[in-house]
């Protein structure tokens, strides 16, 4: 495994000593190898990664050769020093005569941050597609809804899904999603699916979780807690165009 971590400085970034990126180390991980048999070998590329994060670091750490640009509220503590920061809210994505018309971008990165978008999913999406080059890729993570933890919460009467904060900077969770229901989207927005893996990459908290994860390798993928997707804008696609910013 590729030390996609040396250099990005995840441990020292994070303000809670680091255990956010020890919860999601392992999905880090696998988001970047992902990443890593899209751009390998291609020469420059140009990256778009949604949210500010020690992730948008992480990438232009690894990848110095690729131009890496982000997307969504202004973080300073992870602003690049190369690089465009496009200072937009994708719940505008509700209206398709707002989409910027900024792009093209060789592959978009857009992890963990679709639960947090009260927008139509199938209008997000749209609008991301119409910021990929042709042949590019959309690489999406997101909660599985319907992991085995959770069903097995609903059947014993406790709510999975945590209430909707009072913060409109972190709100939380508007809504999960299942494989079944991405794969649809993308078909929407005129993207195709040419990867999808679901796994158990969040850090264990607690013998019941412990005990979920084991069960869930014995049953098939769809029972497991995150989702990987990497969708491709085809040579030809019904998604919308934006509009002038």
């Amino acid at each position: 495994m590729k030390n996609y971590f040396q250099g990005a400085g995840w441990e020292e970034a994070a303000d809670d000593g680091g255990e956010y990126f020890r919860f999601h180390r392992r999905r880090f991980e696998y988001l970047l190898s992902t990443l890593d048999r899209l751009i390998a070998g291609r020469g420059p590329v140009r990256v778009l990664d949604i949210g500010l994060s020690p992730l948008t670091r992480a990438i232009a750490a690894h990848w110095p050769e690729a131009a890496v640009d982000s997307l969504g509220f202004p973080d300073v503590r992870y602003r690049l020093d190369g690089g465009q920061h496009y200072e937009w809210d994708l719940n505008e994505a509700q209206r398709p005569e707002l989409w910027p018309a900024i792009g093209p971008w060789d592959v978009i990165v857009f992890a963990e941050v679709l639960e947090h978008i009260h927008a139509a999913p199938s209008l997000v999406l749209a609008c991301l597609a119409s910021w990929l080059r042709t042949g590019g890729y959309l690489l999406l993570q997101t909660p599985n809804a319907a992991s085995l933890t959770k069903r097995v919460m609903l059947l014993l009467g406790r709510q999975p899904y945590e209430m909707i904060r009072e913060s409109s900077l972190n709100p939380g969770h508007f809504r999960e999603y299942t494989v079944a229901e991405l794969k649809s989207l993308a078909t929407d927005a005129g993207l195709e699916a040419v990867h999808v893996s679901v796994q158990n990459y969040f850090r264990d908290a607690g013998w019941g979780a412990k005990a979920a994860r084991t069960i869930s390798r014995c049953l098939p993928p769809t029972f497991r807690d995150g989702i990987t997707m990497v969708l491709q804008k085809p040579a030809r696609s019904s998604s919308p165009g934006p509009s002038a910013l």
